[in-house]
């Protein structure tokens, strides 16, 4: 990501960072709601329903890149709100998903890479362990070693990268659906609503568990509030540009090719190995070989691009809960010949890795433990976010009558985006027991070794103090008292200065 001064990022750069994230979604989702949920035929109706809390969850966080302009996300809302414990919860919350993102995207890619080399999708007899596709899951493996190596190199997307790729991805997009409608008439596309309800039936559960399902579509949002430190003034009208083009980018083609994918290609979509590569063959089927080629690729490259934005995402937030004290200062370490933090970025890319393993490359397995940190690290940012809101109620000189009619609406608009998230959260929690199990398992160890680490360097600030106390009036030569304010983006700096300069 580009840095500093000349490179600040503008509306447009902006909305390539997210929609590269959140665009790549699209590929594997229609094939996966189709199969994973009892909403078959239904996801593009369910992403369309969504579609709507994904707006309002667009405008919450457009909110948090302004308000907490050096970034953090979710880490930095639920601190402010609550405290720094809450706050490495939502890290947590947020390392789920990027462990989650990093390892189905990279699958996703060599599966719309094995339409063009279907060696990838040779299936092979292992005793114990049943049907595996172990080439794709090899070169899955691989892959995502080498995004581990160029990070470690230090190289990774810039902001031009990225607009190059979401460009691709939405033309791409576009190139798929007009090609269907010069195919479709009005009439026919019209019909193919009704289809969609023909063999389901809209009970409670099954709209409960399509709304939360297809929360799936909309993930790499939260990487517009990681962009604040580098994003041009003012930050409010920077933020809220980018993802007002975010939501009709999205909105325009998500929906649409979910809906198109499931309800024109149903075999395909219920095929275990086909689904994977969905809108590849709706481009094959309403255009031209040529045209399938061309997606596949494109895919494949892009879901790559969006494995490797999980990886930065997910060794950053590292660098954050060690800075915190919640993890061991290795973390922090930079290697001499690089500079870059090898550790980190070492179990962001390994624990994905030993993910794909542990579910033998099983896409559908990987989509049913995605739910946990997304959900979890949207609802704990809306509820931080609706706090924050709620102190300045409370604190906040006399509006005029129009301006505090409108402040109450966004404040209830902002608790009732909240409570649509936390009902999403809550029944993943219940309907899908393998995310809720992984994730939970996955958030209870960080937790545990955050209380460890900070518990054992809470001990060494009581020691150091101590040690100073028995020493009360003698004056330390050449000395400077440093007040710490909380959450100022110098303490880091000071603190390191103090370090490098206590000659023990």
């Amino acid at each position: 990501m580009e840095k500093q001064g000349k490179s600040l990022l503008g509306p447009v750069l902006c909305w390539a960072i997210v929609f590269a994230d959140i665009g790549t979604s699209v590929y594997y989702v229609p094939g996966l709601l189709y199969r994973t949920t009892s909403i078959g035929s239904l996801a593009g109706f369910f992403v369309f329903l969504t579609m709507a809390v994904f707006v309002l969850l667009a405008l919450k966080y457009a909110e948090v890149t302004h308000r907490f302009p050096h970034g953090g996300g979710v880490v930095t809302v639920a601190t402010q709100a609550l405290n720094s414990w809450v706050g490495a919860l939502g890290g947590m919350f947020i390392l789920v998903d990027y462990f989650l993102t990093a390892a189905i995207s990279c699958l996703s890619g060599m599966q719309y890479l094995s339409v063009l080399v279907p060696a990838l999708d040779t299936v092979s007899w292992v005793p114990g362990l049943g049907k595996l596709q172990i080439p794709l899951l090899i070169a899955t493996g691989v892959l995502l070693a080498l995004l581990g190596i160029l990070n470690w190199l230090g190289i990774s997307e810039s902001a031009k990268v990225s607009l190059l790729v979401a460009m691709i991805a939405f033309v791409s997009d576009l190139a798929i659906l007009f090609t269907i409608f010069t195919h479709l008439s009005f009439s026919s596309f019209i019909s193919l609503f009704p289809s969609m309800f023909a063999h389901h039936a809209l009970t409670l559960r099954s709209l409960l568990v399509g709304f939360a399902g297809s929360f799936l579509a909309f993930s790499g949002l939260e990487s517009i509030s990681q962009l604040a430190p580098v994003m041009k003034h003012p930050h409010k009208k920077i933020a809220g540009c980018a993802l007002l083009l975010v939501v009709l980018t999205i909105g325009l083609t998500s929906p649409l090719l979910t809906m198109l994918s499931t309800v024109l290609l149903p075999y395909d979509a219920a095929d275990p190995v086909r689904n994977t590569q969905l809108i590849s063959l709706l481009a094959g089927h309403w255009g031209n070989i040529f045209l399938q080629t061309a997606v596949a690729i494109s895919a494949s490259t892009l879901l790559v691009f969006a494995s490797n934005t999980a990886i930065i995402g997910a060794y950053h937030v590292f660098i954050a809960l060690a800075r915190m004290e919640f993890l061991p200062g290795f973390v922090l370490q930079r290697n001499t010949l690089r500079g870059t933090p090898h550790y980190a970025i070492l179990l962001a890319t390994a624990i994905p890795i030993l993910i794909l393993i542990a579910v033998l490359g099983d896409s559908t397995m990987l989509a049913d433990m995605y739910a946990f940190g997304l959900l979890g690290a949207f609802t704990l940012t809306c509820l931080g976010l609706d706090i924050v809101r709620y102190r300045e109620r409370n604190t906040r000189s006399r509006l005029s009558p129009m301006k505090e009619a409108w402040t109450r609406f966004d404040f209830w608009l902002g608790v009732l985006t909240t409570l649509l998230v936390a009902l999403a959260w809550s029944t993943n929690l219940v309907t899908k027991p393998l995310a809720t199990g992984f994730g939970g398992g996955v958030t209870a160890i960080g937790m545990l070794i955050a209380y460890i680490n900070y518990t054992r360097q809470e001990k060494k600030r009581r020691a150091s103090v101590s040690a100073v106390a028995t020493h009360p009036r003698e004056r330390l030569p050449n000395s400077i008292l440093a007040v710490l304010t909380f959450n100022n983006e110098h303490n880091d700096t000071v603190i390191r200065t103090v370090v490098s300069n206590a000659e023990g």
